[in-house]
């Protein structure tokens, strides 16, 4: 009976460790993928939102929450083929790799800055954000973006954020 409960516990711990590996792997396999679009909210003088999520082309998505998020920690998900040809459609649409880079208001001195990066068909652009009331193109993409990350199903792979 000894026995069997060992074997048991051992077989529990080997299956736990190898799933935990597996995620590892995964999200590292991942990290060399093509960037689609991505968001990184940034710190401030009060509680903003800090965190990064990155979607890839291949649908592999990576979140990693830092402050005053729900999720705290490095996640990954995928998103469906509808979700990333919504997505991908909304951003050829709306002609997004030509919006401008930056859109600043200069009298604003802690404003919760954030940035964006799109790669579709250019290699990639960045747009950052510090403005109280940018243009309503890129408060869509905003809104686009986040509602997607909002809405997948994060599985946790680490406590730590790179």
């Amino acid at each position: 009976m000894k026995n069997l409960l060992t074997l048991f516990f051992s077989g529990l711990l080997l299956a736990a460790v190898s799933c935990s590996s597996s995620r590892i792997a995964s999200y590292r396999q991942y990290q060399s993928d093509s960037l689609l679009v991505a968001i990184e909210r940034g710190a401030c003088f009060g509680a903003c939102p800090e965190f990064k999520a990155v979607i890839y082309k291949s649908g592999f998505a990576v979140y990693q929450g830092r402050r005053h998020v729900n999720l705290i920690g490095t996640f990954n998900a995928h998103l469906s083929s509808c979700k990333m040809d919504s997505l991908l459609a909304f951003i050829r649409r709306e002609k997004v790799e030509e919006f401008d880079s930056a859109y600043v208001n200069p009298h604003l001195a802690d404003f919760p800055a954030y940035f964006m990066w799109i790669s579709d068909i250019k290699s990639s652009h960045q747009i950052l954000v510090s403005h109280e009331a940018p243009p309503e193109k890129v408060q869509s993409l905003t809104n686009r973006i986040e509602t997607v990350v909002n809405g997948l199903e994060w599985k946790k792979i680490s406590d730590s954020v790179n």
